[in-house]
């Protein structure tokens, strides 16, 4: 995986970024909690990949007070920032926080996961495919695996395309050119591929019924089963 990582001083700011800067923030991470709620017994495990923030977390941790959760990230800085959340809202006892990457990530088997805004880090060399395969042999069978992210057509121009509805949309949402300026060149290294990518790779990690849920813009939601 990507060594891309998220300093205290980035971490400091995350809370406002995603917000201005990804299309439908708030929303997914509700709907995400909301389709688990649909899915999962009182007494489920769930692994949140790119836990750091605590975002994603404190939406599913406030679906279900029984709810055993477990967040993987690879900054310290943002898995702090996810911790003191968590302990506000008194979460935490039922919330185990990892450093590290999927690899780290306890065996489980989880009866859900999720993973946004997380693979665009994940060259698409082998990387990506043993991302999602080692996600699948942490959940049990049938599991839901949710994953949101970017997606960017293969087509001629299909980047360019992308980063100006990204641009557009954060200034929009009034964020600073500074920030903006950082945000597309962070954009520029990561490795996003095309929804019929994303499929194929589903299916070779042994997912099987994957659709979308959700799509804002750029961003779009899937759904897919172990």
């Amino acid at each position: 995986m990507s060594a891309i990582m998220f300093n205290a001083e980035a971490a400091k700011s995350y809370d406002d970024g995603p917000r201005r800067l990804v299309p439908g923030y708030v929303f997914f991470q509700n709907l995400i909690a909301q389709v688990l709620a649909s899915e999962l017994k009182d007494d489920a495990s769930i692994l949140v990949m790119g836990a750091g923030g605590g975002a994603e977390l404190m939406a599913i941790g406030a679906a279900r007070e029984s709810w055993k959760l477990t967040g993987v990230d690879p900054s310290p800085d943002m898995l702090a920032l996810a911790e003191g959340k968590l302990r506000a809202a008194g979460y935490a006892a039922r919330t185990s926080l990892v450093p590290g990457y999927v690899t780290d990530a306890p065996e489980g088997p989880f009866d859900a996961a999720t993973s946004c805004l997380v693979a665009p880090f994940v060259p698409d060399d082998g990387g990506k495919l043993d991302y999602f395969r080692q996600l699948r042999r942490r959940m049990r069978p049938g599991a839901p695996l949710l994953v949101v992210e970017g997606f960017v057509s293969d087509a001629p121009g299909g980047f360019d395309r992308y980063m100006k509805s990204y641009m557009m949309y954060a200034r929009l949402n009034g964020v600073a050119q500074a920030m903006l300026d950082r945000a597309v060149s962070a954009q520029a290294s990561l490795h996003y591929i095309s929804l019929e990518r994303q499929k194929q790779l589903f299916d070779e990690a042994s997912f099987s019924g994957a659709e979308t849920f959700f799509q804002a813009l750029h961003i779009y939601g899937w759904i897919a089963r172990a």
